[in-house]
């Protein structure tokens, strides 16, 4: 750029307002040019992350566990907000932008937290309800067997009756 200016000093036959003009309209190229570049550079590092997240995306789903697989979701997920967060926070001009992509980022990780939290506590719920089915389950077999129990007491109980009544018959039509 320099370079370029000092050429134009020296070589051209133009005045100094054709010169300043010259050189502002070559300043915007520049600025312009370094835009391009840091969009092209964005994008690429837009499409690295796309690619990094199918090859996720491919190694999750050979995860067969329900839970495990949900928490690497929600993980995952929240992950990519906060790259999503941290590329808008790299290329924010402003201030502003950058306190309100920074908040979002903090909130992130709240969200995860919860919602990790409750996928937790759910998971809990369902493995304490499947203890507590098997616990069911045992009783009612436990209870059915006792009713059996019960009930060949009650089945012995009269057949020792009338064996006692048949006897005490038995003498009394002998005696």
């Amino acid at each position: 750029k320099q370079v370029l200016l000092n050429r134009l000093k020296d070589e051209t036959g133009l005045t100094e307002e054709q010169k300043n003009l010259l050189n502002t309209k070559l300043l915007a190229l520049g600025k312009k040019y370094n835009q391009e570049i840091a969009k092209i550079n964005y994008e690429q590092q837009k499409a690295e992350r796309e690619a990094v997240r199918e090859t996720e995306d491919l190694r999750r789903k050979s995860i067969k566990d329900s839970y495990e697989q949900s928490r690497k979701d929600i993980q995952t997920s929240y992950q990519r907000q906060r790259e999503d967060l941290q590329g808008e926070i790299d290329n924010n001009k402003t201030l502003t932008d950058k306190e309100l992509s920074e908040e979002q980022l903090k909130a992130t990780y709240l969200a995860e937290t919860k919602e990790l939290s409750d996928l937790q506590h759910e998971q809990y719920l369902k493995e304490l309800a499947l203890v507590r089915e098997n616990q069911d389950l045992l009783l009612d077999a436990k209870t059915e067997s006792f009713e059996k129990e019960l009930e060949e007491l009650r089945i012995n109980n009269e057949r020792a009756k009338e064996d006692i009544q048949d006897r005490l018959d038995f003498e009394i039509l002998t005696a």
